[in-house]
């Protein structure tokens, strides 16, 4: 659904048509993701975030190559041709249907095999939120990033908008390496230790985006990126131990605000840029992982156990 409906955009001749092709590519991000999440879960092991991150890397990547690929087939074939970009859904699609039978039995073997755990707590719930909380804040900061650069480069230094696309690129990459490098940490260190690393070392190197240029700018962005997109697997493995018996439920307001809330902080800058000047738009965007790094510092995680009851003996307790 997703590649279908970004594909057919350069067909509709009226924005109604277009705004429903989007809403198609919408249904097909959200329908894929929940399921997507919960289907790795059962493929992790004890190793959650490194399992979760061996799924996401292919999003980041596609992420990454995204700014690009579009960009060259509109550049040399022009935007009629933007249909090409179906190859890959159907690649993909292909794949999945091919593998269903792998999938399905390492989900039953999974449930099978796992032992019985109590219900989530109240307390379990209040930390998931602040779990979505702290990654709204990541969101905002990666997408913002995302949108701003272009139009920093673009609109406001009149440059190349490939050069644009470029560094959005490495800051994807950059991403996706810190994805697979981070979550083998995160597996070992603990996972809110890791996610309060992540957006503390945001908050400290996201200033040297505003200042370096030519090589250095590319090096920035790739650190930043490996830095702060590095969590996104972290707090989705949070959130499933926290919620154990709903891990779609658990996976699905991860992502779901992860790529959704994304585009209201996109908006939310785009009135910043529109009375202050893109410059001022960018700089605001210092702000987001600070306060997603004071959030995850009251994430309850993991859960304190409650004191089993002291025995009773002959009416006394021992």
């Amino acid at each position: 659904m997703r590649g279908l409906g970004l594909s057919l955009l350069p067909f509709p001749g009226r924005y109604e048509v277009v705004l429903l092709l989007v809403v198609i590519s919408g249904l097909g991000i959200a329908a894929y993701h929940p399921e997507g999440f919960k289907t790795a879960h059962f493929f992790t092991g004890d190793k959650m975030a490194t399992g979760l991150a061996v799924f996401t890397v292919g999003g980041n990547i596609g992420l990454a190559i995204g700014p690009l690929v579009p960009a060259l087939i509109i550049t040399h074939l022009g935007f009629d041709y933007l249909p090409l970009m179906l190859l890959f859904a159907a690649a993909f699609l292909i794949l999945l249907v091919v593998n269903r039978r792998a999938l399905a039995h390492a989900r039953s073997a999974s449930v099978s095999g796992g032992t019985a755990q109590p219900s989530p707590s109240r307390a379990a719930y209040v930390s998931v939120g602040l779990i979505v909380a702290a990654v709204v804040m990541r969101s905002w900061t990666h997408f913002g990033l995302m949108a701003y650069i272009p139009f920093y480069y673009i609109d406001y230094e009149k440059g190349d908008p490939l050069y644009a696309g470029a560094l959005v690129s490495v800051f994807l990459l950059g991403g996706a390496v810190g994805t697979l490098v981070g979550s083998p940490m995160a597996d070992r260190w603990g996972y809110k230790r890791y996610l309060i690393m992540s957006l503390a070392l945001t908050t400290v190197l996201f200033p040297t985006i505003l200042v370096m240029h030519g090589a250095m700018l590319f090096v920035s962005l790739a650190v930043v990126g490996m830095a702060m997109i590095s969590s996104f697997t972290v707090t989705i493995a949070m959130a499933q131990q926290l919620l154990p018996h709903s891990l779609g439920v658990a996976s699905g307001p991860l992502a779901g605000f992860a790529i959704g809330t994304g585009g209201i902080g996109v908006t939310l800058l785009g009135v910043i840029a529109d009375h202050f000047g893109v410059p001022a738009a960018l700089k605001s965007i210092m702000l987001l992982p600070v306060t997603g790094l004071l959030i995850s510092f009251f994430i309850q995680y993991p859960l304190r156990r409650a004191k089993p009851a002291p025995a009773k003996y002959g009416g006394c307790q021992k």
